[in-house]
């Protein structure tokens, strides 16, 4: 009996101590020189230091469908139909940061 009554005890303290972690804001040790936004500042001007803005034109290959009319002697890709769809390559061209 008094077993049951330990863990009856223990419940509301344990749960109280979870939900506390709840409550609390997480600040790191030591004081920061910075600010928040300082500090993103300076890697933002370390990594355009470190890595600057090389652009480069690039390719890649991707496919439409295209709508082509049938021609009187095509009747493999056609049957009884006017028009059939046929996925062409084509290349586009972007621009890119490739660092």
């Amino acid at each position: 009996m008094m077993i049951f009554d330990m863990k009856l005890a223990l419940l509301p303290l344990f749960s109280m101590v979870l939900l506390s972690g709840c409550s609390s804001t997480w600040e790191p040790k030591g004081i920061s020189d910075y600010t928040l936004q300082e500090a993103k500042l300076i890697c933002d001007l370390d990594a355009n230091t470190r890595y600057p803005i090389r652009k480069e034109v690039l390719q890649r290959t991707v496919y439409h469908d295209v709508q082509k009319t049938c021609r009187k002697d095509d009747k493999d890709h056609c049957g009884d139909k006017k028009t059939y769809t046929e996925r062409v390559p084509m290349t586009e061209s972007y621009v890119e940061d490739i660092n």
